[in-house]
């Protein structure tokens, strides 16, 4: 009973410290990417989304159904208010700190309620648990260590001389049941059922064939949701902007590389940013593939001295290489397109390898004086809370976020293009055009940077350069149909009804069942007085939007129109033909 209340106070501390380390994260707004999330979700947002969440791929932008219920919930109990959402975040992720320890003790690793604080109070996770959309990494991570927990102990309940409660049955049903909860927050966790064959290989130096067995389910399921999500995330969910592509060499130096970068950011974790600076990848260069083969040297080095040094490396950086370095050589992530590495990318890396880091010092410190251990330990933990609570300031709000980003790479465009748009709706519009200028020229292969520059030269007067812009927008792109109407309104503005009317008339040929096209064309043609043409669109308008208000103002404004040019015996203007 002392041991329960024990181990029960030391939880709790785990969760509080946790909790003040991130205390600041709680004033954070919802940030970039939030809202594709949550806040403009529909499926999030509407009381009848729950449906979609789950039956509907391609309602969310990921197909991560408990992640995304766990957003549907919290809307439920406190709609857009960012306060509650940071606070579950940093809950769970001490939770995860909880778990963890609780594994690592079952494994026997030295040192293991001290690698659980690291990985709490660790900076580089500071991006899974401040960000509220990285809800999907704390949740699953729950999960996942959960799962490990319960196959790791129904595994020793197998020995024929434990006393396991309860039974092996049950708690190889309840991982089971755990992982695909885990896949099912995010499939980046597909990795787990590898990670328990080579810890049940560390453990006892073989795997059994019934072992191997019992694994087979994790690999299906495991398999399946890959599956799942690679089919989704090509071909259900549309994300704007130039999709990158890797060949298989590129690949395998971008996975190289980032184990590197990573194991570097765990030992020395700052300058932290939220989009590093991106690698000039080229499988041309012989020196590029270092980066892998040194991996491999490193595996193979720690594979045939696995007698004298333990297994455990070996087993730890194996671990970490298949939780996120290698996920490229399956999948080339959308985001890699602004940074080829990310912290939230780790976040299930950073519990093998901090417990080997921790392992490996505490194994070494094992005949130093108790005090000299705990001094060290209070140190270190210090020194990581210090460096969490002061990066989690970047995560206030978004001018913070992206001011810090161009400040440690200035060469982020898509920091400098988002925050630009935000300037521009603050009203700084010279400002506003000089970060969004800058994202054009570092990507001027990305439309959309022309197309914001042109909503800053809208805002700031300048039709003439708003005209050249979005012309160029629907030169690169004439399925980019958002820019026809400020395209049209521009020429309004320079008194070229006609070039305005040929721009919506593109934009239909792109975008015929658009209800907006045919109220404005039908609107310039109202005030051109070619009263037929514009009928004809407005009741165009009016079919594919019936409720569509502008264009049943316009339809009455030209009944009243005719009726007073009847009454007052008025020549009707020239008719103007369906356009």
């Amino acid at each position: 009973m002392k041991d329960i209340h024990k181990n029960m106070l030391l939880a709790v501390v785990l969760v509080v410290v946790t909790f003040a380390a991130y205390r600041p994260a709680v004033d954070g707004d919802f940030i970039w990417d939030d809202d594709d999330h949550v806040t403009d979700v529909p499926a999030v947002t509407s009381p009848d989304g729950l449906r979609d969440i789950w039956l509907k791929p391609g309602a969310t932008c990921q197909y991560y159904p408990l992640t995304f219920t766990g957003f549907w919930v919290q809307y439920r109990l406190w709609q857009d208010q960012p306060f509650f959402f940071h606070v579950v975040n940093i809950l769970l992720h001490g939770l995860n700190g909880v778990l963890l320890w609780l594994l690592l003790r079952k494994l026997k690793v030295p040192g293991s309620y001290i690698a659980a604080g690291v990985f709490v109070l660790h900076p580089v996770n500071v991006m899974s648990v401040a960000w509220i959309c990285e809800l999907k990494n704390v949740l699953a991570g729950a999960f996942l260590l959960g799962s490990a927990w319960c196959y790791v102990a129904q595994e020793d309940g197998r020995i024929p001389s434990a006393k396991v409660h309860p039974p092996p049955n049950l708690l190889y049903a309840a991982s089971l049941g755990l992982f695909i909860m885990a896949l099912l927050s995010k499939s980046s966790t597909a990795f787990l059922p590898a990670a328990l064959g080579l810890l049940l290989w560390w453990r006892r130096g073989e795997i059994r064939p019934p072992e191997i067995y019992r694994l087979f389910p994790f690999f299906i399921f495991a398999g399946g949701m890959v599956l799942m999500t690679l089919f989704v995330e090509r071909n259900l969910v549309f994300v704007e902007g130039e999709q990158i592509t890797l060949m298989p060499p590129e690949r395998i130096i971008v996975a190289g590389r980032s184990f590197w970068f990573y194991l570097g950011k765990l030992l020395k974790p700052w300058p932290l940013s939220f989009f590093y600076p991106s690698w000039k990848i080229n499988a041309d260069s012989t020196l590029q593939f270092l980066y892998p083969a040194s991996v491999a040297v490193l595996l193979y080095a720690l594979w045939e001295f696995r007698a004298k040094i333990t297994k455990a490396p070996f087993v730890a950086l194996a671990i970490f290489l298949m939780s996120w370095p290698a996920v490229v050589l399956v999948q080339v992530i959308y985001m890699m397109q602004y940074s080829f590495v990310s912290d939230h990318w780790i976040y299930f890396g950073t519990m093998a390898v901090i417990p080997l880091f921790v392992g490996i010092v505490a194994t070494a410190m094992q005949r130093s004086p108790a005090i000299l251990k705990r001094g060290i330990a209070v140190v270190v933990l210090l020194v990581l809370a210090m460096l969490t609570w002061d990066r989690t300031h970047v995560y206030r709000d978004l001018g913070t976020l992206w001011r810090d980003t161009l400040q440690k790479n200035p060469e982020a465009w898509i920091a400098h293009n988002n925050y630009g748009l935000m300037l521009l709706s603050e009203g700084k519009l010279d400002e506003a055009a000089q970060h969004i200028e800058r994202a054009l020229e570092l990507r001027p292969d990305i439309t959309k940077h022309q197309y914001n520059l042109a909503k800053v030269y809208e805002a700031i007067g300048n039709a003439d350069k708003c005209i050249e812009l979005y012309e160029e927008v629907v030169r690169l792109r004439p399925d980019f149909v958002a820019a026809y109407r400020p395209l049209a309104h521009a020429y309004l503005i320079k008194n070229n009804p006609e070039a305005a009317i040929d721009a919506l008339s593109r934009g239909i040929e792109k975008d015929p069942s658009n209800a907006a096209f045919h109220n404005d064309i039908g609107g310039i043609f109202l005030k051109e007085g070619r009263l037929t043409a514009a009928e004809w669109h407005l009741r165009r308008s009016l079919d594919l939007h019936p409720d569509n208000a502008p264009a049943i103002a316009n339809l009455r404004n030209l009944y009243r129109f005719r009726e007073l040019s009847r009454r007052e015996g008025a020549e009707p203007p020239v008719q103007g033909d369906p356009q």
